[in-house]
């Protein structure tokens, strides 16, 4: 059973769009302030995520065919077409339309992924190398700004990167790209920490954890973490914020694969390091403090 909402004209559905959220459009060709080809493709310009069913009094296979290929899920003739064949079309958009988001989804975090794996060779630092995972993070989930940090051995939080979005909008002890003190872990991107595991809130006014926001934060109008694990534990975290719309479940299954990824390349580059440092060292005569020479 689907709740309708009729209009006579295409402007007054694309207003409704803007400001109101539908499953499915159910779009005739023959309105009067639009008809023909112009008539889907400026619904499809207005809302291009939203299932499209188009009803047209010509039996007209070529339009058919024009509006399948430009991104029309169903195209039906109103003469041939009875309530129940205008249900199951509806049904059949809905669907084909989440199966198609889903697919872009997964090809977006492999994408992603990939990306992280190949441009960490490139980074050379680890705040470099911090700022490129977590700029395929905000591409991936649709976000404003976000961060990357790890718990430290006082169990406080260091913060290896915050994107550059972030900093733009700060204006915490004057704004700009600066090095920040470790933080305690509470509030809401404590919970990631603490519980080790990721979660989304669309509403983090009025999150139980909550402790609000420090004088020149930018407002946080929905937040995303996903803990950075290694060996069972969780060493850190990587964080996304104020995404359109809000935040669901497919960006956290999103981000929980990108962090694997970022555990992967962080800790090689560290490894890297250690073994430049030594070789460094023995290049050098030194001995490692603790180490008995021979």
């Amino acid at each position: 059973i689907f709740e309708l909402t009729w209009v006579e004209r295409l402007e007054d559905a694309l207003v409704r769009l803007s400001r109101e959220s539908y499953d499915a459009l159910l779009l005739d060709l023959n309105l009067p302030d639009s008809s023909g080809p112009e008539t889907f493709r400026r619904a499809l310009n207005a809302a291009p995520d939203m299932p499209l069913v188009v009803l047209t009094g010509a039996h007209d296979e070529a339009l058919g065919i024009t509006a399948i290929r430009e991104g029309i899920e169903r195209f039906l003739v109103k003469s041939e077409a009875d309530g129940r064949q205008i249900a199951r079309a509806i049904r059949f958009a809905i669907e084909s339309k989440r199966t198609e988001e889903k697919i872009r989804h997964q090809n977006a975090v492999l994408g992603g992924i990939n990306r992280i794996l190949s441009e960490a060779l490139a980074s050379d630092s680890e705040e470099e190398l911090g700022r490129v995972c977590l700029n395929v993070a905000l591409e991936t989930t649709q976000s404003k700004f976000g961060f990357i940090g790890e718990t430290n051995r006082e169990g406080l939080f260091d913060c290896i990167t915050v994107s550059d979005t972030g900093w733009e909008s700060c204006r915490i002890a004057g704004g700009g790209r600066q090095q920040l003190p470790a933080f305690a872990i509470h509030g809401i991107y404590g919970r990631v920490l603490i519980d080790g595991k990721a979660f989304f809130t669309n509403d983090p006014r009025n999150h139980p954890d909550g402790v609000g926001l420090p004088e020149g934060h930018p407002p946080l109008e929905n937040f995303l973490g996903a803990p950075l694990r290694h060996e069972g534990k969780t060493i850190g975290m990587i964080a996304t914020a104020n995404r359109a719309g809000g935040y669901r479940a497919q960006d956290v299954e999103a981000l929980e694969s990108l962090a694997l990824g970022v555990v992967q390349v962080l800790l090689r580059k560290r490894a890297e390091r250690a073994v430049r440092e030594g070789e460094e060292r023995l290049r050098h005569g030194a001995v490692p403090a603790g180490a008995e020479a021979r």
